[in-house]
């Protein structure tokens, strides 16, 4: 009976082991062969916005380079978390990518229970190329604030008087705003609006002081607004003549809308390694950055797979050096 018992294990052993090899081979198989079928590209908001903009002109190049239709599917609702929980729980295989909203995401799982957070641990990070720096503005009638020095003196002397409009909330514009009280003492009155025109449009109304938004909206508006200062390292492109906010007051604030792709973790390794090679690839393709820049598109050297990651650890690090700030405006409950 012993010896019976010992040679079905053996058998039953042999079989586990044969499909294992199996399945692991199969895995191996749809490794190298990936992408066999279309592939899903998921954006968090409504079509006809910035991010679904980016995404279509984005397909024809990815579906140069993985030899498959691509297609995008708009997930809005809940700020953007509907699109990012959808995409965390999307089945690991290459199959369905999409993108993130930094710091939207950031904020967003900052204000509430997520299901795709810890951000880093239900995200694979593809690749980022759009990062649309924040500004800030006031009318060109406006004879007070020639610098954004004489701005920020004249918010820190009379804390809450200017009022502030801008995207939001739980904007990278209103996490901008925290950004500069925060360094320089300044104080504002800040007023969501449910996208950077419609601020832009009440800064020209007189209905504010000062605009927070982006390098779009400059593009956009600079007839009858001026930018007083960019929030970036450098001068940007599309914008040369804005100075940056380190070069007027010597303070150094980085703020932008970030827009990156990724897929859920766990993604087999080489499928991963061909998203990120074609991403890479389309984003840096002379054409695809041609029509990039002829639609105004914020672009940024690529960042792929780690250094992207790098950025979403950024953001995270710094929505919750702020969070005190959306708390106390009753933005977040902790």
């Amino acid at each position: 009976m012993r010896k019976f018992s010992m040679g079905r294990l053996i058998v039953l052993g042999v079989l586990v082991l044969g499909l294992s090899a199996l399945f692991l081979s199969g895995m191996a198989i749809a490794e190298r062969e990936y992408p066999t079928g279309p592939v899903r590209l998921t954006v968090s908001y409504a079509a006809g916005g910035s991010t679904d903009a980016a995404a279509r002109m984005l397909i024809p190049y990815l579906e140069k380079e993985l030899g498959v239709p691509v297609w995008v599917q708009n997930l809005p609702g809940a700020g953007g978390e509907i699109g990012w929980t959808t995409l965390s729980r999307s089945k690991p295989d290459g199959y369905t990518i999409g993108f993130i909203n930094m710091p939207a995401i950031n904020l967003v799982a900052a204000a509430r229970d997520t299901a795709f957070e810890p951000i880093l641990e239900n995200f694979d990070a593809i690749g980022v190329n759009i990062s649309d720096p924040n500004t800030i503005m006031v009318r060109r009638d406006d004879e007070r604030f020639n610098t954004v020095n004489d701005l920020i003196e004249y918010a820190k002397q009379n804390p809450g008087e200017l009022v502030l409009g801008a995207d939001g909330p739980l904007s990278d514009d209103q996490l901008a705003m925290y950004k500069i009280e925060q360094a320089t003492g300044a104080k504002f009155t800040y007023v969501p609006y449910k996208g950077g025109a419609p601020a832009a449009k009440a800064l020209m109304g007189a209905e504010t002081d000062v605009l927070i938004s982006n390098c779009f909206d400059v593009l956009q508006f600079e007839e009858h607004l001026k930018a007083l200062a960019v929030l970036w390292p450098e001068r940007y492109p599309l914008i040369p003549d804005v100075p940056t906010l380190q070069e007027e007051t010597g303070i150094e604030i980085v703020g932008a809308s970030t827009r990156g792709v990724c897929a859920s973790a766990g993604i087999p390794a080489g499928v991963l390694a061909k998203l990120k090679q074609a991403f890479y690839a389309a984003t840096t393709n002379p054409e695809y950055i041609k029509e990039a820049t002829e639609r105004n598109l914020t672009l940024i050297e690529p960042r792929i797979g780690g250094d992207f990651g790098k950025m979403i650890e950024d953001e995270e690090r710094a929505v919750g050096e702020l969070l005190d700030f959306f708390v106390e405006a009753g933005y977040i409950k902790k």
